[in-house]
């Protein structure tokens, strides 16, 4: 799970969707949106990487529950913050979400993921 974050703070999307299940069953929801397949998710994200220098996530809390040997689902709350290309660092943002996590034969995936954003901090 660490290792999604710092791929994120990176903002390299070919890094962070490595992290993300090819499966038809994939599915997303976050921002109104609900995304029930990688590829649009994937291309609504490299959007907004594309925009920026750096993402930071600071995760505050986090559980983890093991389903099954293959499954586990992740919920954790934090904030975030980037910095675009002309350097211009965004106010700290509220963050929670929920991922469910799959062992395929390539390793722990992410099978589905809910993100949800609160008003910029002061």
């Amino acid at each position: 799970f660490d290792l999604r974050i710092r791929a994120v703070d990176r903002v390299n999307p070919n890094e962070i969707f490595a992290f993300f299940s090819n499966s038809a069953d994939f599915a997303a929801a976050g921002m109104g949106t609900l995304y029930t397949s990688l590829d649009p998710f994937r291309s609504f994200y490299t959007g907004i990487y594309a925009t920026l220098q750096s993402d930071e996530i600071r995760l505050s809390e986090s559980k983890i529950i093991v389903l099954s040997p293959a499954t586990a689902i992740i919920t954790a709350s934090g904030t975030f913050s980037n910095v675009d290309k002309a350097g211009k660092v965004s106010p700290r943002i509220p963050l929670s979400l929920t991922l469910l996590w799959v062992r395929e034969r390539a390793g722990w995936k992410i099978l589905h993921i809910h993100e949800s954003f609160g008003q910029p901090l002061q």
